[in-house]
């Protein structure tokens, strides 16, 4: 009998992970950032190397990882990407101001690549400390949690569809 419902059985247990993601990656206060400033010394554009975006995912994230100053390891922030690193990292030396958390919120991206929240490079600010934390909010408080409930609504419907099913198989 359950042997029928494992694919319901997963994709109920993926929507109830992603309804309660907000309690398992929480969006840090703008209290728990500090800055983190210096002169761009590096950067690289690299896919995720973790195993969940090695062997579970369609697309491989690609993240553009950066070195400031003397600090150890290297950042990353949603407000660059691939697209537009040139010209906001233009010229090594530039002046980047970014915000990090006093405790770490998430997992390192390849090992040491820390995530950050606002951007300003030479003076200028790409993204808000406080734009970064409200698109990451939205994103925890919002999408995922109604991702989770179309998802469950659909894990529920296909429960029921295989009993249907069984039972038609039953009665012919």
């Amino acid at each position: 009998m359950v042997g029928r419902h494992v694919l319901s059985l997963m994709i109920g247990c993926f929507s109830i992970f992603l309804l309660f993601v907000w309690a398992i990656f929480p969006v840090p206060r703008r209290g728990e950032l500090i800055e983190v400033a210096g002169p761009l010394t590096s950067y690289s554009i690299e896919q995720n190397n973790s195993w969940f975006s090695q062997h579970l995912a369609r697309r491989r994230t690609i993240y553009v990882l950066f070195k400031l100053g003397d600090y150890q390891g290297r950042f990353w922030s949603d407000a660059v990407g691939p697209g537009n690193v040139k010209s906001y990292f233009a010229h090594d030396g530039a002046e980047v101001s970014v915000y990090r958390g006093i405790h770490r919120f998430y997992r390192p991206i390849n090992g040491d690549g820390v995530k950050t929240w606002g951007l300003s490079v030479d003076g200028q600010e790409i993204q808000s400390v406080d734009e970064a934390l409200s698109n990451d909010q939205i994103l925890v408080f919002g999408v995922t949690p109604v991702l989770g409930m179309a998802i469950l609504t659909l894990a529920i419907f296909a429960w029921k569809k295989e009993d249907r099913d069984a039972e038609k198989r039953r009665a012919e």
